[in-house]
């Protein structure tokens, strides 16, 4: 597949300004950028547009062209709102977007004690193994971390043994959402079975061996695949299908919601106070803001009353009211 040429009036600056985001940032983020300023490029060359007609006005109308949600419009928005003040610094008088409000509309859904145990009788016995060779292995293990540390997928698959302190537990995630890298401490019987999971690999001792190949071991699993691969797993194990708007469905990132909704409530029981527990989740799970974490107490009243209860005592005034565009 070759390579998009840029074509419109900003040509000649998104090349540059791209080999400067691949200096300091990685390459997923710098890869997401491209895309969006691919298309923000073939807009203006679709309709003609010089450096005068890139206004606010333009700027609206290329957002509502865009295949996304308006959350995914939002990212993109961002992504060539930092190309435009690029642009202002290389002396160009363009007009620089805001990033549009969004109503956050997603609703997770949570696993009960017998889905999970259904999904891992199922992960465990091997039918999803394939043609690939060390999926019956990597399956089982790529679903305890993520119930156990509450990882995303993406930096999961993209670990290697190199990022694993097995003595002291901790997993060191060097690939993450903005590159933010973090320290993941483990459970001690979780850290045994990754231990005897990269053993059974033959990874122990190789830095740069991905924890999760794919068919071979030069390249590692595909987020993609690995989604196919679980919802025929919800489908067989009849977990149920979304009916209500903005509800995704049982799906591999609802592990980071479980981690989050039982890690509340579990240290809360014990004795903690919301006012410990929260930015403490916050950071272990390696967001910017409170109100980032904020976003993933979302779950069922009926299942949590008393975890929302103190959640709600906790961010009573600290995030203000704030009207959405719907």
């Amino acid at each position: 597949m070759s390579r998009y040429e840029f074509q419109s009036v900003f040509k000649e600056y998104i090349p540059d300004y791209i080999s400067l985001r691949k200096a300091s940032k990685s390459g997923p983020t710098v890869a997401i950028d491209r895309h969006y300023l691919e298309m923000f490029d073939n807009y203006l060359y679709t309709v003609q547009a010089g450096q005068d007609m890139v206004t606010e006005g333009l700027f609206h109308s290329w957002i509502q062209s865009l295949p996304f949600s308006r959350r995914t419009a939002a990212c993109a928005v961002s992504s060539v709102r930092m190309f435009m003040k690029y642009l202002r610094g290389c002396g160009l008088d363009v007009f620089i977007p805001d990033i549009p409000k969004f109503t956050e509309s997603y609703i997770p859904y949570l696993f009960s004690g017998d889905d999970i145990q259904q999904i891992f009788r199922l992960a465990d016995s091997g039918a999803f193994a394939g043609r690939n060779r060390f999926l019956k292995a990597e399956f089982p293990m790529l679903l305890r971390l993520l119930l156990g540390c509450g990882l995303r997928i993406g930096e999961t698959l993209s670990m290697k043994a190199g990022d694993i302190d097995f003595e002291k537990g901790v997993i060191i995630m060097k690939h993450t959402k903005r590159d933010r890298q973090r320290f993941v401490p483990m459970h001690p019987e979780l850290t045994g079975i990754l231990e005897r999971y990269c053993i059974a690999m033959e990874i122990i001792g190789i830095p740069d061996a991905w924890v999760f190949p794919g068919m071979d071991n030069s390249r590692r699993l595909r987020e993609c695949n690995v989604d196919v691969w679980f919802r025929k797993m919800a489908d067989i194990a009849g977990l149920p299908v979304p009916t209500v708007k903005g509800q995704r469905g049982p799906c591999l990132h609802c592990f980071r919601h479980l981690f989050v909704a039982n890690s509340f409530k579990n240290l809360t029981s014990a004795g903690l106070c919301a006012d410990d527990v929260f930015p403490y989740l916050s950071t272990y799970l390696g967001h910017e803001s409170l109100a980032e974490t904020e976003k993933y107490m979302k779950f069922p009243s009926e299942m949590f009353q008393d975890e929302l209860d103190r959640f709600g005592e906790y961010t009573s005034g600290l995030f203000p009211e704030v009207d959405y565009e719907e």
